[in-house]
């Protein structure tokens, strides 16, 4: 991928530029931008967008020095914001920055990339304030244009979210716990030996960090459990950072962290989880609707697994989780979200007990994204953050030794693949050279919402694909979902199958339709396609 980027942005005439990936940059560690501190060059950040919408994010690069965080676009200087890296046992401190450098990089363009300078600067670094919580304080706060949330100093944690546009205080709560692991727990097994959770620590030390792009609070919980509670400026999300492990085993437990997300939803014993991040299953504790389930792990029972997001709702509000994994998670309590971090056994007759690069045990980093909506606003909220979560944006990093001014004359730095961006309710899924053609691509569209989601855009797309692609499209077929065979063949089984089980004719108009280059793709439905270039 960088190798392509190099070669896709470089005009004739041009320098390749060396482009590196930083796989490490969530721990603090990139040595492109780490270099700026001991070097007079520029860094080109290159920020590839594979989601086929246009974004705005807020990008954080791991940087050595207080003078390293001065950024530009394409039109000149923009804000940036320089705060200290958050101690957590994820960090080698011998390699790690100390700081982290954010800007906010707004719109990007859909399917495609935008430049950035980073270089060093003592007069542009806009940095954060950092304090750490006085015990007079009951209540410290901090927000951005949607929310203000309020965390009680005696217990340190999260205890009310108000909403600004609308004034309503929602009280919500957040801490990590853990289970005490019965011996039969194994990795493929979760059997905790009580029903109720302990807590980690009573003695959580906060530190606040506000800043013009974002503000968050930071929680250390114990030397192997922290977190953070952010906010960006113009977002209503809130998020949630943790880093967990080494989990101890000293006191001879083994233990199965969680986090646990306290609300006064009404939620009845009902809780939604997704399928492979498409339609939402609903789950009720202690239920099974297909027989009569006897209670004999009213924990482990109750546990599900969480592909892309959880949620709970009433008539009037939602809460919902993203992940960025796989997890589990259940509601054991009404109006409560717990999720399954990490996990650690030893006594097991199948141990969970992998030593990590350093034999202490593996340390896990994280993200959740809080969503808190009225009901029938929460599916738009949940579909648009989860497709910037699962196609998360691509930063390339590359040291160049000639001005900005001379990288833009001889670089394309910002494009697209696309002539206009897709509706809000459709993702290009897949997009793929097909059959090692340079001419021929296999595209997959796939429409976001659910039939009964509570949302205008859970409705039928027509889109004329001639019209989406910059390149001008020759022929168009569409294929099965797996791209093996013509979706006709598919088509004409599924006829005969039918008939031969039913007395009624097939209906044809059970999937969306495709005339010349306009598709009309239906409630999720996934569409694939193969399309030849001029």
């Amino acid at each position: 991928m960088s190798a392509a980027l190099a070669k896709i942005t470089t005009k004739s005439g041009g320098s390749l530029p060396s482009f590196i990936y930083c796989p490490l940059a969530n721990v603090s560690f990139c040595p492109p931008s780490q270099s700026l501190a001991s070097n007079s060059h520029t860094v080109v950040l290159l920020i590839y967008n594979p989601l086929a919408r246009t974004r705005s994010e807020l990008i954080h690069v791991p940087v050595n020095s207080k003078t390293s965080c001065n950024v530009r676009s394409s039109i000149g200087p923009i804000q940036s914001q320089l705060a200290p890296v958050m101690s957590t046992p994820a960090l080698n401190t011998s390699v790690a920055a100390p700081y982290v450098c954010s800007f906010l990089a707004n719109d990007l363009p859909p399917i495609g990339y935008a430049t950035y300078w980073l270089s060093n600067d003592q007069s542009t670094a806009n940095r954060s304030n950092k304090k750490p919580t006085k015990s007079r304080d009951p209540i410290i706060t901090i927000q951005n244009n949607f929310w203000i949330l309020q965390f009680n100093t005696s217990t340190s944690l999260l205890c009310a979210a108000i909403h600004i546009p609308t004034n309503r205080s929602i009280p919500i709560s957040q801490e990590y716990l853990y289970y005490a692991s019965n011996n039969n727990s194994n990795p493929y097994i979760f059997l905790p030996l009580h029903n109720s959770p302990q807590t980690i620590s009573t003695n959580i030390r906060l530190e606040v960090i506000t800043g013009a792009l974002y503000s968050e609070v930071r929680q250390y919980v114990s030397d192997w459990v922290s977190g953070s509670v952010r906010l960006t400026q113009d977002s209503p999300v809130i998020q949630f950072d943790y880093t967990v492990g080494p989990i101890p085993f000293s006191d001879g437990i083994s233990k199965e962290i969680i986090t646990r997300f306290n609300t006064n939803v009404q939620s009845q014993g009902i809780f939604y989880t997704d399928s492979n991040g498409r339609e939402f299953q609903q789950r009720k504790r202690d239920y099974r609707p297909s027989w009569n389930y006897t209670v004999t792990e009213p924990i482990a029972g109750n546990y599900y697994p969480m592909t892309t997001a959880v949620r709970i709702e009433d008539t009037a509000m939602s809460l919902a989780i993203l992940t960025d994994r796989p997890q589990g998670v259940s509601s054991i309590i009404d109006g409560s979200i717990e999720i399954c971090l990490h996990r650690r056994l030893y006594n097991s007759m199948m141990p969970l007990d992998e030593p990590g690069l350093d034999g202490k045990g593996l340390v896990i980093s994280g993200r959740h994204s809080i969503l808190l909506n009225p009901t029938n606003q929460q599916a738009d909220a949940i579909r648009s953050v989860q497709s910037q979560i699962y196609a998360s944006l691509l930063l390339q990093f590359a040291s160049i030794n000639i001005s900005t001014d001379q990288y833009i004359a001889t670089h394309q730095i910002q494009d697209s693949f696309l002539k206009s961006p897709l509706p809000d309710n459709i993702d290009m899924i897949t997009l793929a050279a097909y059959n090692n053609t340079q001419n021929t691509v296999l595209v997959r569209l796939a429409h976001l919402f659910a039939v009964n989601d509570q949302s205008d855009r859970a409705r039928p797309v027509t889109i004329d694909l001639s019209q989406i692609f910059k390149r001008n499209l020759v022929s168009l077929k569409e294929m099965s979902l797996t791209a093996n065979q013509p979706i006709a063949n598919i088509r004409e089984i599924q006829k005969q199958l039918w008939l031969k089980t039913h007395d009624v004719p097939f209906d044809s108009t059970q999937r969306g339709t495709l005339h010349d280059t306009s598709v009309t793709i239906k409630p999720m439905e996934v569409r694939t396609f193969i399309i030849v270039f001029e």
